[in-house]
C-alpha cells in the first residue's frame, strides 16, 4: 500500500517538472524585438519633418533607423 501511495506523487513531480521545462523552452522564442524594419528608405530625410528617431532593436536582421515625422 505504502508503494502505491509514493508513486502517484512521484508521478505527479515528475510531470510538473517535465511540463514546466517545456514551458520555458517554448517561452524563449516569443521574447524578440518589437519594431524592426523590413523596408528601407535609403534617400536623406529631410530634418525640417523629422520629430524624433529610434534605432531598431540589435535582434534585428537588420540595422535601421525609425524616424517619427510630422
Amino acid at each position: 500500500m505504502t508503494t502505491m501511495m509514493m508513486k502517484n506523487p512521484m508521478a505527479l513531480v515528475a510531470c510538473i517538472l517535465l511540463f514546466s521545462s517545456l514551458t520555458v523552452l517554448a517561452s524563449d522564442n516569443t521574447f524578440g524585438p518589437d519594431k524592426c524594419c523590413f523596408k528601407f528608405y535609403t534617400q536623406q530625410l529631410p530634418k525640417k519633418g523629422v520629430v524624433s528617431f529610434k534605432f531598431t532593436d540589435k535582434l534585428c536582421s537588420m540595422e535601421g533607423v525609425l524616424a517619427l515625422r510630422t
